[in-house]
C-alpha cells in the first residue's frame, strides 16, 4: 500500500536515492550483560543469578519477602470476606442461568451450618 501524500517537514521520504541511516549513541546501545550503557543488570543481581540454582531465590532477591507479606496482608484486608450459599436463578425465558448466584449467610448461625455453604474465596 503506497502513501497518498508525501511526508511533511521535518520528516524525509526514504527511497533508494534518499536512504537515511543512523546509529544509536554509545550511551544508548546495549550489547549484552558484559557491555553497554547504564541500563544493564546490576552486579549484585548478576552475582545472585550466577551462584544460585533456584529461580525462586532470584525472585525473592528482587521481591523481598517483606513485600510479599505486605501484599498478602493487604489482600486479606481488602477482600470481600463472607460465607455464601449458591442459589439457582432463571433468566427471563425461565431457563437456568449459567452464571452462579450466591446469597450471603450469617457466619455464626444458631443451628448447624447449611450443607451447601462455603467461604466466598473458595473456588466453585
Amino acid at each position: 500500500m503506497e502513501p497518498l501524500r508525501s511526508v511533511h517537514f521535518p520528516w524525509k521520504e526514504v527511497s533508494l536515492e534518499n536512504n537515511i541511516t543512523w546509529e544509536l549513541l554509545g550511551i544508548n546501545s546495549y550489547e549484552g550483560t558484559k557491555a553497554g550503557s547504564r541500563c544493564k543488570p546490576s552486579s549484585k543481581i548478576m552475582e545472585v543469578a550466577c551462584i544460585t540454582k533456584s529461580l525462586a531465590l532470584i525472585f525473592f532477591f528482587i521481591f523481598l519477602l517483606k513485600l510479599i507479606d505486605y501484599i498478602a496482608k493487604m489482600t486479606k484486608n481488602y477482600t470481600y470476606d463472607e460465607w455464601v450459599i449458591p442459589q439457582e436463578r432463571k433468566n427471563h425465558d425461565r431457563n437456568k442461568t449459567t452464571k452462579p448466584f450466591f446469597i450471603p449467610i450469617d457466619p455464626k448461625p444458631k443451628g448447624p451450618l447449611h450443607s451447601d455453604a462455603f467461604h466466598c474465596a473458595k473456588e466453585t
